[in-house]
């Protein structure tokens, strides 16, 4: 009796020593990192659409349009507008200006030239574009178009 008590106490110091064992633990640090790119992408820019011009009309015709972009928060870009200011119809051109103010007094830039803006946030920005043709154009019937380029550079 004596033996299988001691065997009996010996098993349950070896059982709880055991889970001592088996309940140790080690621990190593995981380093986790990503890489954030400076990043411009386009949703929609225009269309920019006159309407009908007359051009016995002493006022000038106007139009608007937008352009709407995301960048990377802290994104520093230009936006900018490429093309001739000019739509045509066979050999007949009639001219236009792209402003940045309702006013139409500041000219929408057409090159990277200038200062940059900053991305707040990674949000939509919307850029709106002021159109206008001038009055008296010599030009005859028809539907005159060009095809310009929206430009974010970041």
């Amino acid at each position: 009796m004596k033996k299988a008590f001691t065997f009996f106490v010996m098993l349950t110091v070896l059982i709880f020593a055991g889970g001592t064992v088996i309940a140790a633990t080690v621990t190593q640090n995981l380093s986790v990192g990503a890489q954030v790119v400076a990043k411009c992408s386009i949703q929609n820019a225009g269309p920019l659409n006159f309407g009908d011009y007359d051009v016995t009309s002493s006022t000038p015709t106007d139009a608007q349009a937008s352009m709407t972009f995301k960048c990377t928060k802290g994104t520093t870009y230009k936006t900018y507008i490429t093309g001739t200011r000019q739509m045509t119809n066979g050999t007949d051109n009639l001219n236009f200006q792209l402003y940045s103010d309702s006013n139409r007094s500041t000219i929408f830039p057409s090159d990277n030239s200038g200062s940059g803006e900053q991305a707040p946030n990674a949000s939509p920005i919307t850029k709106y574009i002021y159109g206008r043709i001038p009055a008296e154009q010599d030009v005859g019937t028809g539907t005159y178009s060009a095809t310009l380029t929206a430009t974010v550079e970041y």
